[in-house]
């Protein structure tokens, strides 16, 4: 499996609705068409490093237990003690560990309110607006495995899973007079 890091494919659809004295809007992204690498489990070469009784990758369980097993992609090898680093970059380079990077995000979403034009005369306004925006509230991957392509640092063989970009809330207030 091969592919490239940049995403050949770039879209967003933006959009702003009124009704009455409400506002909604939004702007949604998507990438497809680029890969990226999974972390592999280094404990499958390097089990000494991790502590007994320690949380380990639930994939743990699926290894090789069989010679049938060794034809499977999706089912790791067996633990192997001490293997050599070029052991480790061969499991780390192997196709299982390359995934979609495709991904949809809903990238802001404003919601407003304009008080009625009667209510700002009486307070000698000319508008009044409030409004409550929300940034990256929403992320859907297509790699299956919840990871979000843009925080990931997944071109080389130590991909890092970086650090997630959480949802920022802002709340607005515009008056003129």
């Amino acid at each position: 499996m091969s592919g490239t890091v940049t995403p050949p494919v770039m879209a967003s659809i933006s959009s702003d609705f009124k009704y009455r004295n409400f506002g909604l809007s939004f702007m949604f992204m998507m990438y497809a068409g680029s890969v990226m690498r999974d972390v592999f489990m280094p404990m499958i070469t390097y089990p000494q490093n991790y502590i007994s009784g320690a949380n380990l990758n639930r994939d743990m369980n699926n290894y090789w237990q069989s010679p049938e097993d060794s034809n499977n992609p999706d089912v790791f090898p067996a633990i192997y003690r001490n293997a050599s680093s070029n052991t480790t970059y061969l499991w780390a380079a192997a196709d299982r560990h390359i995934l979609n990077s495709g991904y949809v995000k809903l990238r802001n979403v404003t919601f407003s309110y304009t008080l009625p034009e009667k209510m700002l005369k009486s307070m000698s306004m000319e508008d009044l607006t409030l409004s409550l925006q929300v940034e990256n509230p929403l992320i859907i991957g297509f790699n299956g495995k919840g990871l979000n392509p843009e925080s990931w640092s997944g071109s080389s063989l130590n991909p890092s899973r970086g650090t997630l970009t959480t949802p920022t809330f802002s709340l607005g207030l515009n008056i003129r007079f």
